[in-house]
């Protein structure tokens, strides 16, 4: 059995995925929730991600409903160490913190601090479409 790809994700992928059920954000939140790949977060995470979620945007039932069991189901929390990298935006560092402490593969986001880095140590920084395709063959079902 082939090991899933062990993913951080921004919480600007559930902006994204909220306005556009088509978009490769949307198709990385049903990834997590059916258990294709392995997300890892912090309480500082889930905290951003709420605030974005119940305070920036306006979602509905169901959307409210998928974010937190998202959150709460299938992700493993991780308390890590804190990285001083970014420090243009120093919130950034969060996900680079999470995603070392937990050996994920990838941290799939759409800001421009942390996409400029394109790696930290053996970790990918990628945009959500560009993870889709690198794993495309990994995952066989199509559950898109």
């Amino acid at each position: 059995m082939k090991k899933l790809p062990k993913i951080v994700i921004d919480t600007n992928l559930l902006v994204a995925s909220h306005f556009n059920k088509k978009s490769a954000s949307f198709k990385i939140l049903k990834l997590i929730q059916k258990r294709k790949v392995k997300n890892y977060w912090s309480t500082k995470i889930k905290e951003e991600g709420e605030r974005i979620v119940f305070g920036n945007i306006k979602a509905n039932k169901n959307f409210l409903k998928k974010f937190q069991s998202i959150f709460q189901k299938e992700c493993e929390v991780i308390n890590p160490p804190k990285i001083k990298l970014i420090r243009e935006d120093p919130s950034d560092n969060i996900f680079l913190s999470v995603a070392l402490a937990s050996g994920a593969d990838f941290i799939i986001s759409n800001d421009f601090h942390l996409l400029c880095l394109k790696s930290f140590e053996t970790i990918k920084i990628v945009k959500p479409s560009q993870f889709l395709s690198l794993i495309q063959n990994e995952i066989k079902e199509n559950y898109f």
